[in-house]
């Protein structure tokens, strides 16, 4: 008994180190980093949204570190997938933030205050984090009531989006390696305040459930999983160590219950036994009465 509990319990220390590989893998590198502004959207502050997108040979779930800009106040943190996105967990601790992601892709939302000088908006950026970026990319959504926006560096294409109606500013993609810092800033004059957010304008995409239909090849959530598989085999390893002792108990008592009576011995065969005259010794044949040789009545 316990020789088996020795075994279960190394079972267990085997299944651990797989257990924290599984459950966090620090990412050093981001494929991708889209970075959009939106000012003055939903808030008289600068709405940012950061998508993420890890190496397509990153171990999952993945931990990724992040830098908080000084003001920054986090409004959503989630995991993305083909079907939409889903909170996930994550952590503050002074001016970084650390998640955890079971997808590929991931979304951070936080809120930044600006700066406002009569009717001038203006905004500075500042990037510095331990990951290579290997795509940088910052994209400002111009405020509905807003003119003269300008950016630095300057903008590469500005152009109208003919679904919401909004002009946005996008700046050369660069890569930005890790410990490398990337800064950008930009402008604005609003004469007449007010928010973009409204009647036919879009809502910032924030973390949701998924469909219940999810693909099992993105969004599985590897910690549940991983949870599911522990719970399982402890299950199977107790299964089977009750089982294997109430079999050898079992087997116990069946040898101890037997009967201990034994076996009556077969009947001896009754052998026949020779016949002889007496008075002369002749031996006589089976059914003889009076002696072959002499006559006599055999007795």
């Amino acid at each position: 008994m316990k020789l088996k509990l020795r075994y279960l319990f190394l079972f267990f220390l085997l299944l651990l180190p797989v257990s924290l590989t599984l459950a966090q893998e620090p990412a050093s590198s981001l494929e991708s980093l889209f970075v959009a502004f939106w000012p003055d959207y939903d808030d008289p502050s600068v709405l940012v949204l950061l998508t993420g997108t890890l190496p397509e040979n990153s171990s999952l779930p993945a931990e990724v570190t992040l830098p908080l800009p000084p003001g920054a106040e986090v409004n959503a943190v989630a995991r993305m997938s083909d079907q939409g996105l889903a909170d996930t967990q994550f952590e503050v601790e002074g001016d970084t933030l650390t998640l955890i992601t079971p997808d590929p892709r991931f979304r951070v939302e936080l809120y930044m205050p600006y700066d406002v000088d009569g009717d001038l908006h203006s905004f500075d950026f500042a990037w510095d984090a331990d990951l290579d970026v290997d795509e940088f990319i910052a994209e400002i959504q111009q405020p509905l009531n807003a003119t003269n926006l300008t950016t630095q560096p300057a903008a590469l294409i500005v152009d109208e989006n003919p679904t919401d109606g909004l002009t946005y500013h996008a700046l050369s993609p660069q890569s930005v390696p890790a410990g490398t810092p990337y800064e950008m800033s930009f402008s604005y004059n609003m004469a007449d305040p007010g928010l973009t957010a409204g009647a036919q304008r879009p809502a910032p995409v924030t973390a949701s459930a998924p469909p219940e239909t999810a693909d099992a090849s993105s969004g599985i959530d590897w910690l549940l999983v991983l949870a599911g598989v522990l719970i399982l085999a402890l299950v199977i390893a107790v299964t089977w160590l009750v089982a294997t002792t109430r079999n050898s108990g079992n087997g116990k008592t069946r040898r101890s219950g037997k009967s201990s009576k034994p076996r009556k011995p077969a009947p001896k065969e009754r052998t026949a036994q020779a016949t002889f005259c007496h008075n002369c010794g002749t031996p006589a044949e089976k059914g003889d009465v009076f002696c072959r040789k002499c006559g006599t009545k055999l007795k």
